[in-house]
């Protein structure tokens, strides 16, 4: 079953994924072979979750921001980009990332002028 869904070479931001649906929305990305990015208002609780599931396999990097205000959004934007070597076009309402050598899902849960100000800064 994992071959079928196999998610290899790609990439997950997952925002509010140092607890909760995210955590577990991080965790499955992982189960499936994803690197993982999580971000969370709790930089503390983002590092450590980051930690604890890397730890369990794969990759999970933290990147916590706020992304409450159209600001948190940009900078999490700006902090993708440092760490992705190319950005290409975003597709879908789960605002998909396509870049060169690995495909990565970007999925930002947060609100329609939130993601429309990170979607404009990448």
């Amino acid at each position: 079953m994992k071959t079928l869904f196999s998610l290899e070479g790609r990439i997950a931001l997952v925002t509010g994924g140092s607890r909760g649906i995210g955590r577990m929305i991080a965790e499955g990305f992982l189960e499936y072979g994803a690197k993982v990015y999580i971000s969370a208002r709790k930089a503390e609780a983002c590092n450590a979750t980051a930690e604890e599931l890397s730890a369990r396999g794969g990759t999970c990097i933290s990147l916590p921001h706020d992304i409450s205000s159209v600001e948190g959004c940009r900078a999490l934007a700006e902090d993708i980009r440092r760490n992705l070597s190319r950005v290409g076009p975003l597709q879908g309402s789960d605002s998909l990332i396509q870049e060169q050598e690995e495909e990565p899902i970007l999925t930002l849960r947060d609100t329609f002028s939130g993601q429309k100000s990170t979607l404009q800064a990448l």
